[in-house]
């Protein structure tokens, strides 16, 4: 069996993953506004890019008010 018929055999998958560097929330500090992020890193792959894996990073930065509730 050469590689190209063994490669049209196997069906593709999708793969997600991630996994998360830091996840943080600033104390409360009286009065004031708070922020909570969270960072991590991404691969996958996609039937665009047949045998590429595609990485990056995600940022979130969420404001949270005196209560720590999302604004």
């Amino acid at each position: 069996m050469t590689r190209a018929q063994a490669e049209a055999e196997i069906k593709f998958r999708k793969f997600l993953g991630e996994r998360v560097i830091s996840d943080v929330t600033d104390p409360a500090d009286g009065d004031h506004f708070r922020a909570h992020t969270r960072i991590a890193l991404n691969v996958s792959n996609a039937t665009t890019h047949p045998g590429k894996t595609l990485y990056g990073c995600s940022y979130k930065i969420d404001l949270l008010d005196k209560e720590g509730n999302p604004l």
